[in-house]
C-alpha cells in the first residue's frame, strides 16, 4: 500500500509546474529530497518536453528601457499569455543583457562586449536560479559567434563562442557540469565576421548555425557557419548562389529552423499586405506554419506566409512604439530587439550547488540584480 501511495504521489508531482514543485518542497523532508533528486528532475524534464510537443509554449522577450518582460504564450490562434516571469536583472552602467539562446528551461544571456570581457548568465526563470560563467579572456569585437545548447551524449549544457584570430578560429566552450572554460583553436586561412553578434543560432540535431561573412582575397561571401555541440567542431556550408547575388548583398538574411531543417530567409520587406511598415527581421516559423516577424517599431507579429496578412500581434510592443529611453536617446536596435523561442518549463539548476538565487546576486563585473 505504501509503495502504491508513493507511486501515486510521484505521478501527481511529475504533472505539476516547477513553481508549484518549489512550494511543495516545504511539505515534508521526503518531498523535498524527492523533488531535488536528479532522477525526478530528469523525469520532470522529459514530461515537459513531451507535453510541449502537443501544446507548445513560446517564450516572448520584449524590452523598453528601463523595463524588460519575459512572458510565456500558448501557440494557438491568439497566442494567449500562459504565465509571466519576474526578470531579476536591471540596467547598469548604460549596458544590458542580450539574449543568446534557451534550452530545456535555461535562458542564456550575455552582456555587451567591453575591454574587460563579457558577463554571461545561465538563468532558469521558472525557479529563479542562475549560474554566472565568466569568460576569462576578451573576445574580438565584431567577429564573435555566441551560442548555448545541450550536449546529450554527456548530459551537459554548453555555452560557446567562436572568434577569429590570425590564421585560426578561437573556440571558447563553457561546461556547466565542470563549471570551467576550455579554449581551443582550429587553424584556418579564412576570416569570418558575424552579421549580428547577438542573433541566436538555429539548432538542428545538436548543431548550431549562423549566417556569417567569409572574407578572402577576392572579396567576401555570405555562408552558414556551424558548430557541433558534442564534437566541438566548426564547419562551413555554402549558401545558394541566389543569396550571393549582388542585388541581395544589402538585404538582411536570417536563419531559423522549420520541421527539423535549417532555413534561410531574406528580408527586410517594405510592406506586407499594404498594412505593415518596414520589417526588421524574421524570428522563426511556428509549428502552425506561420511566420513570426519583428517590426522596426519593436512589435512581434504572426503573419500568414501565403496571404502576407498579419493575424496576431504578440505582447504589447505595438502599443509601446519606438522603444526609446526616457531621456530621449534611442538605444541601439540590436539591444532592443524582441525575441521569441520555444520554451520548456524545468527544474534544471535546482540541484546545482553553484546555482544562486537570482534575487540576491551580482554578476562577476558587479552588475546588481534586483
Amino acid at each position: 500500500a505504501n509503495d502504491l501511495l508513493e507511486e501515486l504521489i510521484l505521478d501527481i508531482l511529475l504533472k505539476l509546474p516547477p513553481k508549484s514543485l518549489l512550494r511543495f518542497r516545504i511539505v515534508c523532508k521526503s518531498w523535498n529530497n524527492l523533488i531535488q533528486n536528479p532522477s525526478f528532475m530528469a523525469k520532470q524534464l522529459q514530461g515537459s518536453i513531451a507535453l510541449t510537443k502537443h501544446q507548445p509554449l513560446l517564450l516572448l522577450r520584449q524590452c523598453s528601457y528601463p523595463r524588460e518582460d519575459y512572458t510565456l504564450h500558448l501557440e494557438n490562434c491568439g497566442f494567449e499569455e500562459y504565465s509571466r516571469f519576474h526578470y531579476p536583472f536591471r540596467y547598469a552602467f548604460g549596458t544590458r543583457f542580450n539574449f543568446v539562446g534557451s534550452c530545456n528551461g535555461l535562458v542564456c544571456l550575455a552582456s555587451n562586449l567591453t575591454s574587460t570581457g563579457m558577463d554571461f548568465v545561465l538563468w532558469n526563470p521558472s525557479i529563479q536560479k542562475c549560474v554566472l560563467p565568466k569568460l576569462s579572456q576578451p573576445m574580438v569585437k565584431g567577429t564573435s559567434f555566441i551560442g548555448f545548447g545541450y550536449d546529450s551524449p554527456t548530459n551537459d549544457y554548453k555555452l560557446f563562442s567562436m572568434s577569429c584570430e590570425e590564421r585560426a578560429m578561437r573556440l571558447d566552450v563553457y561546461s556547466l557540469n565542470k563549471d570551467s572554460w576550455a579554449i581551443k583553436k582550429q587553424e584556418t586561412s579564412l576570416y569570418y565576421a558575424s552579421t549580428h553578434q547577438y542573433h541566436s543560432p538555429a539548432y538542428v540535431c545538436g548543431i548550431a548555425h549562423w549566417i556569417a561573412i567569409r572574407a578572402f582575397c577576392m572579396g567576401c561571401r555570405r555562408v552558414i557557419l556551424s558548430f557541433d555541440i558534442s564534437d566541438e567542431v566548426i564547419s562551413e556550408m555554402e549558401l545558394p548562389d541566389c543569396f550571393c547575388d549582388a542585388r541581395i548583398q544589402l538585404v538582411d538574411l536570417s536563419i531559423s529552423t522549420h520541421k527539423d531543417s535549417t532555413i534561410v530567409l531574406a528580408g527586410p520587406v517594405s510592406t506586407i499586405g499594404n498594412e505593415v511598415p518596414r520589417i526588421c527581421g524574421t524570428l522563426r516559423f511556428s509549428s502552425t506554419e506561420k511566420l513570426i516577424l519583428q517590426l522596426c517599431s519593436g512589435a512581434i507579429v504572426s503573419v500568414d506566409p501565403k496571404s502576407l496578412k498579419i493575424e496576431t500581434t504578440l505582447g504589447n510592443a505595438a502599443e509601446g512604439g519606438d522603444f526609446s529611453s526616457q531621456d530621449g536617446h534611442e538605444m541601439e536596435r540590436r539591444d532592443c530587439n524582441g525575441m521569441i523561442c520555444y520554451y520548456v518549463e524545468s527544474l534544471v539548476l535546482l540541484d546545482n550547488a553553484r546555482a544562486r538565487n537570482c534575487m540576491a546576486t551580482r554578476t562577476p563585473s558587479g552588475r546588481a540584480f534586483a
